[in-house]
C-alpha cells in the first residue's frame, strides 16, 4: 500500500507521540521512530528537520486536535453558561483519554526538558485560551457573565483546569467528573455569572 504525503507525516507524528509520551523527549531517538514507522530516517527528515521540529509539530497537531474536538461539543449549545460547563466537562473527558498535552503543560520534567516547555508552552496555551475567551465574550454580550477581562480570566481558567487534572490523578473518586472538576465548575459558576444567571 502506497501512503500519500499527509499519511506519512501523520504516521511519523503518531509514532513520535507514543515514544515521547512513554519514554520522554531525551530518551527518544529518530532511529527508534524510524524503526517504529518502518520508514527510513531520510524520509522522516524530509518532513521534519530534526527531533525538536518533530516534537513541535506534534504539539501543534495535538493542540489543534483537542481544540477541534472541544469546539464540536461546545457548538451543540447556544447558551454561553452551558458552553462553559460543557467546555470543562469535555476537556476533562478528552484529556483523561489523551494525557500527552496535560503532561507537557503541567511541567512533567521527567518526560520533557524544561527548555522545551519554556519554549513551546505559551504557544500551546495560546491555542486553547481563545476558545475559553470566546465563550466569556458571548456570555458578556448576552448579560449572563459579569464584565470581566476575558483573556485574563481565560488564562486563569486554563491554569485552574491544569491543576484539576493534576489533582484528579490523586483522587480515589474515579467517576467521569472528579470532585476537583465539580469544584472548578461551581467556582466558575459562582464567580463569573450574573446573579440572576446562576443555576448549577
Amino acid at each position: 500500500m502506497v501512503l500519500c504525503m499527509n499519511d506519512i507525516k501523520k504516521l511519523i507524528i503518531d509514532h513520535a507521540k507514543y515514544r515521547f509520551d512513554r519514554f520522554g523527549y531525551k530518551k527518544t531517538t529518530m532511529d527508534e521512530i524510524s524503526r517504529d514507522c518502518r520508514i527510513s530516517k531520510k524520509t522522516i527528515y524530509s518532513y521534519f528537520k530534526d527531533k525538536e521540529h518533530l516534537f513541535y509539530c506534534l504539539l501543534l497537531y495535538e493542540s489543534r486536535t483537542a481544540k477541534n474536538h472541544i469546539l464540536a461539543k461546545i457548538r451543540e449549545f447556544d447558551d454561553p453558561v452551558e458552553q462553559l460547563k460543557i467546555l470543562i466537562k469535555t476537556t476533562v473527558e478528552y484529556f483523561n483519554q489523551n494525557r500527552f498535552l496535560v503532561r507537557f503543560l503541567n511541567d512533567d520534567h521527567a518526560l520533557f526538558p524544561s527548555v522545551l516547555q519554556k519554549k513551546y508552552r505559551q504557544e500551546v496555551e495560546e491555542s486553547l485560551i481563545p476558545l475559553i475567551a470566546e465563550i466569556l465574550i458571548q456570555g458578556k454580550k448576552n448579560g449572563k457573565i459579569r464584565d470581566v477581562d476575558t483573556v485574563s480570566i481565560a488564562c486563569v481558567i486554563l491554569k485552574m483546569f491544569l491543576y484539576c487534572m493534576q489533582t484528579r490523578d490523586l483522587e480515589e473518586d474515579k467517576e467521569p467528573l472528579g470532585y476537583s472538576v465539580k469544584v472548578l465548575i461551581d467556582l466558575l459558576t459562582q464567580g463569573l455569572l450574573q446573579n440572576e444567571s446562576i443555576s448549577t
